[in-house]
């Protein structure tokens, strides 16, 4: 009989020095026990694995990769270390709240016709600061809708029976980026739209960087592709390297900041923090004058709250 843990806990880490232990220490700290956490060092040149060896905690596998593969290839090395019941994604900047583990295999033991289970975001910045909740649709999502409207969940939010993952054989490694949407579109074929379900409260604090913006626009073209040339992945990496390679030559590198501190005052507007809203917009007015972007969010944080609405559903 097998002595294996209710929960495995999978995390990819990349020179991730500043977070790490602080994202281990939310896993180890929470209210459930029952669980093994697999880290997967995908080849730091910082303090990274150093900082993971500082833990003692029996539960904590480390591998480290010779080599830098990538996330899709990394996870999928340590799904096949995975001995849990469910498979919990986290990601090695995010924090984990104290009852998240606990909260979603519960909600997965009395919901067996459900694949997958994802909660609300606390959305924090780069110091940790908080800028707002995300919240995620909690209805069912079908081929079409993520398509056309994206994942609509957070990644590292998001916790999946292992038997369901095998099932349509993990991760595809050549989505460098857009891993997840792909995996969940194959999954709705599968299971049907109600695979994915929502926990409609934060379990997760979700760190905004600058560098997720910078490579949105490369993030599309894999978004493009999500669950197709299923089988032809030799192919299919091919063609997602030659418009990467395109995409890259009209690269702006100030984009990521500006998006960023754009959608750091977005949230904050949303809570009624103009003050605070307004310095994030003012920076990405600084990080580039001509971007529309940090001006747009000057221009609403001036404007009562049903204004803002009104022009926002214009614009959109």
């Amino acid at each position: 009989m097998c002595d294996c843990p209710m929960i495995s806990v999978v995390m990819s880490a990349y020179n991730e020095e500043e977070y790490i232990q602080n994202s281990i220490n939310s896993i180890l700290n929470q209210s459930i026990t029952d669980f093994e956490l697999i880290i997967i060092d995908d080849c730091s040149n910082d303090k990274t694995v150093d900082l993971i060896k500082e833990f003692s905690d029996s539960r904590i596998s480390l591998i480290q990769n010779d080599t830098n593969i990538g996330l899709p290839r990394s996870l999928n090395i340590a799904l096949g270390k995975a001995s849990g019941k469910y498979i919990a994604r986290m990601d090695a900047d995010d924090i984990s709240l104290s009852n998240r583990l606990e909260k979603q295999a519960k909600y997965l033991e009395s919901h067996p016709d459900v694949h997958v289970v994802g909660s609300y975001t606390r959305q924090i910045g780069t110091n940790g600061e908080f800028f707002g909740v995300e919240t995620y649709p909690e209805g069912g999502r079908s081929v079409e809708q993520l398509k056309n409207q994206g994942p609509g969940v957070a990644h590292p939010s998001v916790m999946i029976r292992r038997s369901s993952l095998e099932h349509v054989n993990n991760y595809r490694e050549p989505f460098k980026y857009a891993q997840d949407l792909d995996l969940w579109i194959r999954m709705s074929r599968e299971f049907g739209k109600d695979f994915l379900q929502i926990i409609p409260e934060p379990l997760v604090e979700y760190r905004l960087t600058p560098s997720q913006y910078s490579r949105h626009s490369v993030n599309d073209i894999y978004e493009s592709y999500a669950g197709e040339y299923l089988g032809r992945e030799t192919e299919l990496e091919d063609r997602i390297k030659r418009e990467v390679k395109r995409r890259k030559k009209q690269h702006d590198s100030s984009k990521g900041e500006v998006m960023y501190h754009y959608r750091a005052g977005r949230l904050l507007l949303d809570r009624q923090k103009r003050s605070r809203a307004s310095k994030q917009f003012l920076l990405a007015i600084f990080c580039s004058p001509l971007s529309p972007h940090g001006w747009y969010g000057s221009a609403l944080a001036c404007l009562p709250r049903p204004l803002q609405d009104r022009i926002d559903s214009y614009i959109q």
